[in-house]
């Protein structure tokens, strides 16, 4: 989980509505926390979250330049199961 569920869901319902330059702009300034603070699965997790919402713009190059950095840092940490979800995006895109 990238942040509190509470605060997930509610980035989430703001995608799912169609705001997705405010959920972006959510998902933006939760990958400069964690990134600060050096948690490496919670930034995979939100290049993963920005991947899907780039996707969705059509912004299929931000979209692979997000998922690209997931899948490098899941490797590096071995983290299967995500490794695994953002090979399968990647390949959609």
């Amino acid at each position: 989980m990238l942040i509190n569920p509470k605060i997930q869901k509610a980035i989430d319902l703001r995608a799912k509505e169609g705001d997705l330059e405010k959920a972006k702009n959510y998902y933006l300034k939760s990958l400069d926390v964690v990134r600060e603070e050096g948690w490496k699965r919670e930034q995979g997790d939100a290049l993963e979250k920005l991947a899907d919402l780039y996707l969705r713009e059509g912004n299929k190059e931000k979209a692979l330049e997000c998922i690209d950095e997931a899948i490098d840092i899941f490797t590096q940490i071995g983290y299967r199961e995500q490794l695994e979800r953002s090979k399968k995006l990647k390949s959609e895109i």
